[in-house]
């Protein structure tokens, strides 16, 4: 069978390929909104074959986030900056596979069998290990910056391969389902935690059971980062059992995500957590600057908190969308709705590109350009931080 291309019709943006039969009709949907600070954008592609009957998606990835502590959750809750679409609680690898499996066919399924998993991902598992170690790092290292250090703790990468029966309509189907299942953990050492870039709004830590699990979802950490890099499914019924599943194993053995959508993927992670960081040290310094004022005051600086994070969020989707609606000219197979820029010119005369989401671009000492979207920053952290602002080219 051929290697072939899915792509978004309506934005004629390349979003995978992977071996699949001449007999499959294709079709693909990119979905530009922000689904966790670790997910810029989700997509979804399919293959159908009408006259067998079966049905092939894939879905992206998706991240969740769980905090562990209710005190936890009343301070998450009570930021209008967080992403909500990344709150939900831990699952089980299984549950998490069934429940996917049961919204995309319908109905109630039956697990009937287990088998090894063929994806590109279970095939190249150090390496995806390897990235979430990256990330994983990432954020530890941006937890420490600030003075609040933390272990990760049970990394996990694990495709799985599920079959299962259903029936609708008087049909008796076959579900066949494979996830590439991943996450792990952060336990703070110290008392206090700033709860992924939310000063201000610490929690007491409880103290590290000897005795932690080492299975993901099940150790006594405070926040678990989960979720999945693909899932796929092939929904067949069963007189065209085995023609769907040859065709199903062999495409999610050479499925990738296209290269350049990647790329942009990954590229706006990184932006993302450069403005949480932004974020968290322009409200670490107005947090300071205050530390010594009355209960009074100390309610107004959190009433002011709130609404520049809700300012700056507004910002953030406005511009976003603003952007996704006016963008039609193409590049590289990548429509400039994700990746547009403006080109700014630093102190020394370089030109650097920053997303259109900035509204105020600062310049450090070091010549590191940062992007902010929403108010500008005050000029008396400005000085603080020695940040200057620089202007479009």
């Amino acid at each position: 069978m051929p290697i072939r291309e899915f792509h978004d019709q309506k934005n004629n943006i390349t979003l995978g390929r992977g071996e699949i039969g001449e007999s499959y009709q294709l079709g693909g949907i990119l979905n530009n909104q922000v689904q966790s600070e670790h997910v810029p954008f989700t997509w979804s592609v399919h293959a159908i074959d009408q006259a067998r009957g079966i049905s092939i998606f894939v879905i992206s990835e998706e991240k969740y986030l769980d905090y562990r502590s209710q005190l936890l959750k009343q301070t998450v809750n009570m930021n209008p900056s967080v992403i909500r679409s990344s709150l939900r609680s831990y699952m089980e690898p299984e549950d998490y596979i069934r429940a996917f499996a049961e919204s995309i066919f319908g109905g109630k399924i039956e697990l009937e069998a287990t088998a090894q998993s063929p994806t590109l991902y279970n095939v190249n598992l150090q390496a995806y290990y390897n990235n979430l170690s990256n990330l994983a790092n990432a954020l530890a290292n941006k937890e420490a910056s600030f003075g609040y250090p933390c272990d990760i703790e049970n990394l996990t990468c694990k495709s799985y391969l599920m079959k299962y029966k259903g029936n609708k309509a008087n049909q008796n189907y076959t579900i066949l389902a494979a996830v590439d299942f991943e996450g792990f953990e952060m336990h703070y050492q110290n008392q206090m935690s700033n709860i992924f870039g939310f000063p201000g709004m610490g929690f007491s830590s409880k103290p590290k059971q000897a005795a932690s699990s080492n299975v993901l979802g099940h150790s006594n950490s405070e926040i678990i980062e989960w979720g999945s890099k693909f899932r796929f499914l092939m929904v067949a019924p069963e007189q065209s059992e085995a023609d769907g599943a040859r065709d199903f194993l062999k495409f999610i053995n050479t499925f990738e995500m296209d290269p350049n959508l990647s790329n942009q993927f990954n590229s706006m992670i990184n932006q993302l957590l450069q403005q949480q960081m932004m974020q968290t040290a322009q409200y670490q310094a107005q947090t300071q600057a205050n530390i010594a004022g009355n209960i009074y005051q100390q309610q107004k600086l959190t009433s002011m908190l709130q609404q520049n994070s809700q300012s700056i969020s507004n910002g953030i989707m406005d511009s976003w969308n603003k952007k996704m609606a006016s963008d039609s000219r193409i590049s590289n197979n990548f429509s400039e709705a994700i990746r547009g820029v403006n080109t700014y010119t630093t102190s020394d005369g370089r030109n650097v590109e920053v997303g259109v989401s900035a509204d105020h671009v600062y310049e450090n000492q070091y010549g590191n350009v940062y992007g902010v979207s929403g108010n500008a920053i005050d000029d008396d952290i400005l000085n603080k931080i020695n940040w200057t602002e620089i202007n479009k080219k």
